[in-house]
């Protein structure tokens, strides 16, 4: 590899004197960074020759040539072309307030461009600009790129990132010696830009090509080499197919443990818990995510640490434990600010709004679930932007603001179709289909719920497939079609309990008890609902509860048995009362009433 001379200067900034205010403010901005800068008005000695002046250019990394809104080729721009020609320097054009792209000399036109044209201290321009000048510093010209595509991946210019990995690779596959090490890590670098950013299957292409090379070479890093399995796991994840990543997870596992990588084997335990949690075993999720945060706590890995800490919170949401997932969820937060990494941050907000939107407080949930949305589009991850689009419309719809929730989960699904993300599809699908309902529109419902339970099956996701069974119950209820009613409900209070989901069980047994008491089959309605009323209680569910106990209330009226019906009756409106439930309580009332007047 050719090295580079060490030059005096980091950036030389050339401009037109009308300009100096603008340009002044840039050498200040950079400068604070600690690059070194030649701006004439701090470095220009009185009457010094243009020789000093072109030995200074020559002297300087990068030349910066700033473009003002009335600025044309000058003397100073051949000067620049023939410097940068003889010494094969790094040019960058940067627009200034009110310049114009085609105002770019043509010789430049290929390069990398900063455009502050319209504002000045534009952090994402200004932050590109400080990659490239540091990058130029580089000793090589394969670990100039791969500097600035790390640097513009870490500010979210991902176009910017991929254009500089693929050169690295370019230079690492054209390099005399045998440099497959080389050509495997930048792979995995493109690889993993294009699968955070939804490419998914042009980033596996890149990952089994690393996989190849590493296979290729026994004597691969063996971190780099698990770090390409559990790659290729997270995306057979992302696209829903578990069993293959759970393969590939499982594979990394082994090497890094053999190899005693601590930091690996805590990422490929939370990958395999999160194929336990995607497949129903709960209990095994919870095992692995606990393994690797005692393991990434061990090694005092802050990022894995944040990450496992959200999983393991979810596991406690879904068994209905809100308030421990909350206070899980919450312990997370301040190891993510501390490293600032967006994405964990992005996930932590949206975990926290799903689980203040099941205890109610939508106002918070949805002023967190808008941050997850911001930072999701900052840093262009789709998956994160689809999850926040879908928090946001069940939000709305759970404050009847139902049009705008449509807009939200159709927009979701959009992003979900393009990316293949059929685990954010199904969800997309099925919640519009709760919309569609309330609104009326069966046929609507009924096709969205068909489509979600497919996708449900055909990538095992058990989760999904019982909420959507329920929901099609619901349907088939309200079109009297009792049988398939009661068909699509023990197969979801089957799979609730395989999962040991007591909110799913909450529900699928409420629908079950409610046919039981039509039928007047009222025995084993109340056998249902006190079993309802007992995980509502477990699991301090207000509005669950006070309608379990309405319900028996109303069955144990109906047995002629008012005077037993009354306690559960009065316990339920206070209930209703207590935690704002308007609606419910007027209808508990209601029932309220007609005991009374039978115990008068």
């Amino acid at each position: 590899m050719t090295k580079q001379k060490t030059p005096k200067y980091d950036i030389f900034l050339s401009y037109s004197n009308q300009d100096y205010e603008a340009v002044e403010e840039i050498a200040n901005c950079i400068a604070d960074t600690g690059i070194h800068v030649w701006f004439d008005r701090w470095d220009m000695v009185p009457g010094g020759s243009s020789t000093q002046l072109i030995e200074t250019l020559e002297n300087s990394a990068t030349i910066a040539f700033c473009i003002g809104p009335e600025q044309s080729t000058s003397e100073q721009l051949l000067q620049i072309e023939d410097i940068k020609s003889a010494h094969r320097l790094n040019v960058i054009p940067i627009l200034l307030p009110d310049a114009e792209e085609k105002q770019i000399p043509d010789g430049f036109k290929g390069l990398d461009i900063i455009n502050l044209s319209e504002q000045i201290t534009d952090a994402t321009e200004l932050g590109r600009l400080i990659a490239l000048v540091l990058g130029a510093k580089k000793p090589t010209e394969f670990e100039k790129e791969q500097y600035i595509g790390d640097a513009l991946k870490q500010i979210g210019d991902i176009d910017g990132a991929l254009a500089h990995f693929e050169r690295a690779l370019i230079i690492a596959e054209n390099l005399p010696d045998d440099n497959s090490t080389l050509v495997s890590e930048t792979h995995g670098l493109i690889g993993s830009i294009l699968r955070d950013h939804g490419k998914w299957d042009m980033a596996l292409e890149h990952f089994k090509k690393a996989l190849a090379i590493d296979e290729q070479h026994p004597d691969s890093e063996p971190s780099t080499f698990a770090d390409h399995l559990n790659s290729i796991g997270g995306i057979h994840y992302d696209k829903g197919e578990y069993k293959k990543a759970q393969e590939f997870f499982e594979k990394a596992l082994l090497i890094n443990r053999k190899a005693d990588n601590k930091n690996q084997e805590a990422i490929a335990l939370n990958n395999i818990g999160l194929v336990m949690k995607a497949l129903g075993d709960r209990k095994r999720a919870n095992e692995m995510y606990n393994k690797a945060l005692k393991i990434a706590e061990s090694v005092e890995d802050k990022a894995q640490q944040a990450t496992t800490l959200n999983n393991i919170s979810i596991i406690h949401y879904l068994l209905g434990d809100f308030q421990k997932a909350l206070e899980i969820i919450n312990s997370a937060l301040p190891i993510a600010n501390e490293i600032g990494n967006k994405r964990i941050i992005a996930s932590n907000l949206g975990n926290r709004a799903l689980i203040l939107q099941s205890l109610g407080n939508l106002e918070k949930a949805m002023e967190l679930t808008k941050e997850q949305e911001k930072i999701s589009r900052e840093i262009g991850d789709p998956v994160g932007l689809q999850r926040s689009l879908g928090n946001q419309g069940m939000i709305k719809y759970m404050g009847n603001k139902l049009d705008e929730a449509l807009l939200l989960l159709q927009e979701q699904e959009e992003i979900c179709r393009e990316l293949g993300d059929r685990v954010g599809l199904n969800k997309s699908l099925g919640n519009q289909a709760l919309i569609e309902k309330r609104l009326d529109n069966m046929d609507k419902a009924v096709s969205l719920h068909k489509e979600e339970e497919s996708i449900c099956r055909e990538i095992n996701d058990l989760d999904g497939l019982q909420r959507s069974l329920g929901n099609q119950a619901h349907i088939a209820y309200r079109n009297e079609d009792i049988d398939r009613t009661m068909e699509l409900l023990n197969e979801q209070e089957e799979i609730c309990r395989h999962l040991k989901d007591p909110v799913g069980l909450l529900r699928c047994i409420g629908g079950r008890a409610i046919i039981l008491e039509n039928q007047e089959n009222f025995e084993d309605a109340l056998k249902l609902m006190k079993e309802q009323e007992k995980i509502a209680r477990k699991l301090s569910i207000p509005r669950s509860l006070a309608i379990s106990l309405a319900n028996q209330a109303n069955v144990l009226l109906k047995q002629g048995k008012p005077k037993e019906a009354l306690p559960k009756c009065e316990e339920s409106i206070n209930m209703a009362n207590e935690h704002g439930l308007a609606r419910l309580a007027k209808e508990i009332t209601e029932v309220l009433d007609r005991i009374k007047s039978q115990i008068d």
